[in-house]
């Protein structure tokens, strides 16, 4: 899961990446509820350890004590990658200065082959 939220905050560079970072963020805010509704029994299951005095270490603790932040930090930070991969979309579908003219100049310069052959004839 860390390998996914970390790839799709990750900017794009090419179309291809953008697509995947789409795609990869539609799966991690589909999957968004199924998690969420993981943590409850979790505080559930370790209050029944505490209720029959289980000892359990210390990390286990922490880390327990730890999750409700740290889903909300993964929320945000689909929010986050939400705004971001919406920015590059934009940014990538606008056609870059350089493309544009070099793209116009192929152009002209295949009409002017055109005329030249279609003059000649």
């Amino acid at each position: 899961m860390f390998v996914c939220v970390v790839r799709v905050t990750q900017t794009p560079q090419t179309l291809d990446e953008l697509g995947e970072g789409l795609l990869l963020w539609e799966q991690l805010n589909t999957e968004l509820p199924t998690i969420e509704a993981k943590i409850s029994p979790l505080f559930d299951q370790f209050a029944i350890l505490d209720k029959y005095e289980v000892v359990v270490t210390e990390d286990i603790s922490t880390t327990l004590l730890e999750l409700p932040n740290k889903f909300r930090d993964f929320q945000q930070t689909l929010v986050d990658a939400d705004i971001m991969l919406k920015k590059h979309k934009v940014e990538i579908a606008k056609p870059n200065r350089l493309q544009t003219s070099v793209v116009q100049n192929y152009f002209y310069r295949v009409e002017l082959l055109c005329i030249s052959v279609f003059r000649d004839k």
